[in-house]
């Protein structure tokens, strides 16, 4: 079971009784290890040390309250305009939230906040805050594309004619979904259908994309057909250069979304799957097709697990820092 997750609270003593003590028991309460002072700091305890040594270094988030209380607070007005701000969002990911009309700090008005308009009465607010914690996403989930969107994806690899095309678009849709790079035809065939390609297009295509190292062809299965004569794709395996081209010819701003994998990696230290959890719009199935993108590239060393995905990852030399300038 991985480490829950941790976040420190920052709050004015003037809050406490009013939302910051139940806010925090809701937090743990929700699975989320929260650091609140009342709970952690004993009589004779170093509050420096305490809050600095073992509060905001382990926390994966930093969430400060702001209120009419505490913004009047000299740490607000000064420290954080002084640059703490940028020294913490570089170890954790800082959640403002809200409770009075206040004037947030300028250091602070790049993020996104959540403002607490019922304080007695916060449950959606709450647990759009437990989901960012968590790494979630309020967005329903992807379904597959219609025709006419895999139509429009034409023309990214050379060699091929557009009903090639079509079709690997109906096979790289389906491993970006899932993550992986196996194909079972039966669960596509009804895809071709929708775009009015024929068993024997299919078939063609295929030799053809196969033909042009797109697939790993030692890891396809084929059947006998009968009724042809011909022995016919009933699993196949994309490549890991196949995929990754896909990527890139599909998804919006895969190349940033990469760079802000490699970032994790070299900044923060992530090597295992859970590290990247708190990547918002990046999805575990993407996830695995950006580290085949760097495994390919030469960049890291992937472990695979026994169900095919990443488990943990070490860089291979200094490309992945020189990819950040």
């Amino acid at each position: 079971m991985p480490d829950p997750k941790k976040a420190f609270i920052s709050h004015a003593s003037e809050d406490k009784g009013r939302f910051v003590e139940s806010f925090a028991r809701k937090l743990r309460e929700s699975g989320i290890d929260a650091w609140y002072d009342q709970w952690e700091i004993q009589p004779g305890d170093s509050i420096v040390d305490k809050i600095f040594e073992q509060g905001i270094r382990n926390a994966d988030v930093f969430v400060i309250v702001l209120s009419r209380n505490s913004v009047e607070k000299p740490w607000v007005r000064e420290e954080l305009e002084s640059g703490v701000v940028q020294r913490i969002n570089r170890t954790c990911r800082i959640i403002p939230v809200v409770l009075d009309d206040c004037e947030v700090p300028t250091a602070l008005n790049h993020l996104r906040w959540e403002k607490i308009h019922d304080i007695d009465d916060y449950e959606s607010e709450f647990q759009r805050i437990v989901n960012v914690i968590y790494g979630g996403s309020e967005r329903p989930p992807l379904g597959p594309p219609p025709a006419q969107a895999v139509r429009s994806v034409t023309g990214f690899l050379p060699g091929l004619t557009k009903t090639d095309h079509l079709v690997f678009s109906v096979l790289g849709n389906h491993c970006l979904a899932k993550g992986r790079r196996g194909v079972d035809l039966s669960k596509v065939a009804t895809q071709f259908t929708d775009l009015r390609i024929s068993d024997q297009e299919v078939a063609e295509s295929l030799e053809m994309i196969e033909r042009q190292h797109l697939l790993d062809h030692r890891n396809c299965v084929r059947d006998f057909n009968p009724s042809t004569g011909e022995h016919e794709f009933k699993h196949l395996l994309l490549t890991k250069y196949a995929l990754v081209q896909f990527a890139q010819a599909t998804i919006p701003e895969y190349n940033r979304k990469v760079l802000e994998v490699v970032s994790s990696i070299v900044n923060r230290g992530c090597r295992e799957r859970p590290d990247f959890e708190f990547l918002a719009g990046i999805s575990s199935e993407l996830l695995e097709v950006i580290v085949m993108d760097l495994e390919a590239r030469g960049l890291i060393d992937p472990l695979i697990g026994s169900n095919g995905l990443f488990h943990q990852l070490e860089p291979k030399g200094p490309g992945l820092k020189r990819m950040l300038g």
